[in-house]
């Protein structure tokens, strides 16, 4: 399978028609296309991206305002933020090209019916790279 049909099965598994936003976390990158190895970044990624989500969640912020809050931290490449599931379908699959080979759906930490699909990815070695 391609990335893209690997990413296509993936939000069409998840996405419902009660999801308005997504937010996928990747896997932050260093100039070579190296993995951030410092603990602070990846702790921060992590941090922002939750006050996205419940951000999104209450409706205080609007997916561009999800935008803004990772391009402030300097998390663009990590932080990504969907207004569609077609959106978060190419966002899935850039992060499958990219490396990114294991994902978790962490909405089910969200109160039922959220409004907001939450995945993080990351590169796992144990498996085998998709792209």
């Amino acid at each position: 399978m391609t990335p893209e049909e690997v990413a296509r099965e993936i939000v069409a598994g998840l996405w419902t028609a009660a999801h308005r936003a997504a937010v996928l976390t990747t896997t932050l990158r260093c100039r070579g296309g190296r993995a951030e190895g410092r603990r602070s970044v990846p702790d921060r990624l992590t941090r922002v991206a939750g006050e996205v989500v419940r951000g999104l969640q209450s409706g205080a912020l609007s997916v561009e305002a999800g935008r803004a809050a990772g391009a402030e931290a300097r998390l663009v490449g990590g932080l990504h933020v969907a207004a569609t599931a077609e959106e978060m379908t190419a966002l899935v699959a850039a992060a499958l090209r990219a490396g990114d080979n294991a994902w978790v759906d962490c909405s089910p930490d969200a109160p039922p019916g959220a409004p907001v699909l939450y995945l993080r990815s990351r590169a796992d070695p144990s498996h085998p790279r998709l792209a």
